[in-house]
């Protein structure tokens, strides 16, 4: 690793420059121009979100908040959780003495940030012994622990919401919690979705989690925290549901960077009461755009409808979002947003593989817990056959026939072995149902096998030959 990497904190710098970027906000226009002249890498980043107003500013408040609680957990006497985003931070965020760092969200704000990028701290985790071939969505902030190179110090335990439907989400946690010498705690994923003794299996699984938790740590779960938390997140299922309902509009009236504050932010901010706030001021802004005939991207024009059927792309500038905002496309909810609660429009006809929250007690909290982490991204579609009830193609299907997307793209490397392995067939399954279907080998966290500037090559090609009148679905 270079020496001027190890110069700063990896945690102190993504805080310092949320909280910069927070702060423009109040700042006048001489100000931000004078901040950027400073920072001018940060240019196209700070104008993206400063264009998309209070929504980009209640984000960064989130953001700010998250990594002030990571930073100052151990001064705090909290013991740190390090998991990904394979499990549910809500139950974490109800332990009184515990602190969640959720791998994802902290690598992904690196990669948006950092001029020189993650990749110092991608290849000094593969040289502490961690394949290269995994996911780098885990390796980024991994690296920077390895290293040392974090303010909050190392975690504590690492946890693991399922073990099967991402295993390079098992073997990142299990790597470290065995070269740290610290525990790993694992939820399991059965086979089936929906059938009572999977059901059973994963309630008592969680409770099993949260008795190791406690054991481990000494922190212990405060039940009133989370019905307090179970109950913001309904809040904010019930507005979900409504934003989901726009997209099909058409124009579609939900903004580009809206879609994916929601997304991100249902990582690491689930069940509080600023991730309720932005929900509703995208939710605002949407019904605006809709009251007023215009699509969520910058010219309220669209003349594509994107759906990423996986995952989409995160890269430095936030780039990927800033060109489908700029080239009226509108994006569809994507995979990571697959989130299959009563009454939401892509679960009509599937009522059975949907879940819901109850808090009337404590066993019908983790009841709720369960389904929740149970039908979070991957690890509801890829639990078994791509062709099941209830896996990767039927979920696609639903969202390609509710959205009506002229493309779908799937981006993503061999380091997602589980969807890498099936993405053919799932292109062909797609293809006869008339939706044109792109597979982009692209890392959408890492920019070295593939520049940005050339994946954006590849998409426009794509949608240039297989254009849209040309799409069955759509006639």
């Amino acid at each position: 690793m270079k020496r001027r990497i190890r110069e700063y904190n990896y945690d102190w710098m993504l805080n310092s420059v949320v909280n910069a970027g927070y702060n423009m906000f109040n700042g006048t226009p001489k100000e931000i121009q004078g901040f950027l002249k400073l920072v001018p890498s940060l240019k196209g980043l700070v104008n993206t979100f400063l264009r998309s107003g209070e929504m980009g500013r209640i984000f960064l408040a989130i953001t700010v908040d998250y990594f002030g609680k990571i930073i100052t957990a151990h001064e705090r006497g909290d013991k740190i959780a390090m998991g990904t985003f394979m499990g549910s931070q809500l139950l974490f965020d109800a332990f009184d003495g515990l602190q969640p760092m959720w791998a994802e969200p902290v690598t992904g704000l690196g990669g948006f940030i950092f001029r020189h990028g993650n990749s110092e701290y991608f290849d000094y985790a593969c040289e502490k012994g961690l394949t290269e071939t995994s996911c780098s969505a885990q390796r980024g902030v991994l690296g920077a622990i390895l290293a040392d190179l974090m303010s909050s110090g190392k975690p504590d335990i690492c946890v693991l919401g399922a073990a099967g439907p991402c295993d390079t989400n098992c073997n990142s946690m299990q790597f470290y919690a065995d070269y740290a010498r610290i525990p790993l705690i694992t939820l399991d994923t059965p086979v089936n979705l929906v059938d009572d003794r999977s059901d059973a299996y994963q309630i008592r699984d969680v409770e099993n989690m949260i008795e190791q938790v406690e054991k481990l740590t000494g922190a212990r779960l405060n039940e009133d925290k989370l019905r307090e938390m179970l109950n913001e997140k309904q809040k904010q299922n019930n507005i979900l549901g409504e934003i989901m309902d726009l997209i099909r509009l058409v124009p579609s009236p939900v903004p580009t960077m809206g879609i994916t504050y929601c997304y991100s932010s249902n990582i690491f901010a689930s069940g509080t009461k600023l991730q309720t706030a932005l929900f509703e001021e995208v939710l605002r802004v949407s019904l605006q755009n809709a009251k007023a005939g215009r699509a969520g991207t910058y010219s309220g024009k669209e003349q594509i409808r994107l759906f990423m059927c996986y995952i989409e792309h995160f890269n430095m500038d936030a780039a990927f979002l800033d060109w489908a905002a700029a080239n009226d496309i509108s994006l569809m909810v994507n995979m990571i947003w697959t989130l299959w609660w009563e009454g939401f429009v892509i679960s009509q006809g599937l009522e059975d593989e949907c879940c819901k929250i109850d808090t009337s007690s404590r066993e019908s909290m983790i009841r709720s817990i369960a389904g929740l982490n149970s039908r979070l991204a991957m690890n509801k579609q890829l639990r078994g056959p791509y062709d099941a009830k209830g896996q990767w193609l039927s979920d696609c299907t639903a969202m390609a026939k509710t959205f009506k997307p002229d493309y779908l793209i799937y981006a993503g490397t061999l380091g997602c072995r589980n969807s890498w392995g099936i993405n053919k067939l799932m292109q062909r399954e797609m293809e006869k149902l008339g939706y044109p279907f792109m597979i982009c080998f692209t890392d959408c966290f890492d920019e070295r096998p593939k520049s940005w500037e050339s994946t954006k090559r590849e998409m426009e090609e794509f949608m240039r030959i297989r254009r849209k009148a040309q799409c069955p679905a759509q006639s």
